[in-house]
Formats: structure tokens, C-alpha cells, sequence
């Protein structure tokens, strides 16, 4: 069996009987679900993904996953990035956030008031251009 991010479904919490709380990661295979364990090679198996969904397991707290997101801006020659200042911050957000959520964040986070062109997905991270600053922010993700 196979365990990968393609079949995960999440992250949490799973309280063992002596008391002790063990960090996981949910994995759906066919109707099943299967812990895997940090220290463990083979996963084992939790329960029935129905059972999961209805979340009528005891022991169990879901957490939702966070990303760190890296924030740079600085300004512009000929509409490329100049980096003659530059301003950094990182932030972390949830997982699934729309990028347009995550652009009024990260505007709000920088200090940043202007209006934004329309952003450009490049996969990794996201630019953003703004309307009479030749300034760029650029937006980029990863798993922390």
C-alpha cells in the first residue's frame, strides 16, 4: 500500500489510551482510512472513511493544515524586479486559502494600499504588480 500526498486527508491529533497525544497523518485508501505514524514505516489501519467523515470517532481532534508563505516586495526597472530595497516578512496561512484572500492579507500584512494589476500564478508563487509604483510583490509558497 502506498501512502502519498495524493491520498492524504488530512492532519491531527489521535489521544492514546495512556493519555499521550500523538501528531498523524490521515491517509484514504479505497473505503478505508489509515494512520501514519512519524516513526512508524507501515501505516495502520483507523477506521472506515464514513465513519471519519461523520466524525463520530472518539480521541480525535482535526487540525487544518498550515503553509508558510514567504512575502517580498520591492521595486521595478522595465517591469522586472530591481531588489535596490526590498521588504520581507513571512506569514502562515491555511492550506486551502484562495489566492484572492491571500493577496488582501498579504497586501494588508506589508502595508501595502495600492491597487493591484491582475496577479500572475507561476506555480510556486504568485506576482503581483501594482498600478503606478513600479513596485512587485512577489508571493511564494512552502510546506513549513
Amino acid at each position: 500500500m502506498i501512502l502519498n500526498k495524493k491520498n492524504k486527508i488530512g492532519s491531527g491529533i489521535i489521544v492514546e489510551g495512556s493519555g499521550t497525544n500523538l501528531w498523524v497523518d490521515f491517509h484514504k485508501v479505497s473505503k478505508d482510512v489509515f494512520i501514519q505514524f512519524p516513526c512508524r514505516t507501515e501505516p495502520e489501519f483507523f477506521c472506515k472513511f464514513k465513519e471519519f467523515k461523520n466524525k463520530i470517532i472518539p480521541g480525535f481532534v482535526s487540525y487544518p493544515e498550515l503553509i508558510k508563505v514567504d512575502l517580498e516586495y520591492t521595486d521595478t526597472i522595465g517591469g522586472d524586479a530591481n531588489y535596490s530595497w526590498v521588504k520581507r516578512d513571512t506569514i502562515e496561512v491555511l492550506e486551502n486559502i484562495s489566492d484572492r484572500s491571500l493577496i488582501s492579507i498579504a497586501k494588508k500584512q506589508m502595508g501595502i494600499d495600492l491597487r493591484n494589476k491582475t496577479p500572475i500564478d507561476c506555480g510556486d508563487f504568485i506576482r503581483l504588480d501594482f498600478y503606478k509604483s513600479n513596485t512587485v510583490l512577489f508571493i511564494t509558497f512552502f510546506q513549513g
